[in-house]
């Protein structure tokens, strides 16, 4: 296994236990990075990668109340973003920006 792992470009695990694993068969040669299942069971697994509430919100100067809006078009009218931003009182809304490779 550690010989056909050696082949591979790209190896990343879903889990740290899963990590261990892999650090053990090729005797420290593969160390792969942990990248979560971005659904299943992510607190659990990412926790210690993930940045605490408290520091994004200094980070990115995010107020208390907020809403994310991102869009690879711009499919909302004016005012659509309009009822939007009256539904959701003293609600920041905040665009994440979005980049195509």
């Amino acid at each position: 296994m550690s010989e056909t792992l050696s082949r591979m470009k790209y190896i990343s695990v879903r889990d740290s236990w899963t990590r261990d694993m892999v650090v053990s068969i090729t005797h420290d040669k593969i160390i792969p990075p942990v990248t979560p299942d971005p659904v299943f069971a992510f607190n659990e697994n990412a926790g210690f990668l993930v940045p605490s509430e408290e520091s994004l919100r200094k980070k990115y100067n995010l107020p208390q109340k907020y809403v994310l809006i991102s869009l690879l078009h711009q499919d909302l009218t004016i005012q659509q973003m309009e009822e939007l931003k009256k539904s959701l009182p003293n609600t920041k809304c905040i665009v994440l920006l979005f980049r195509c490779p």
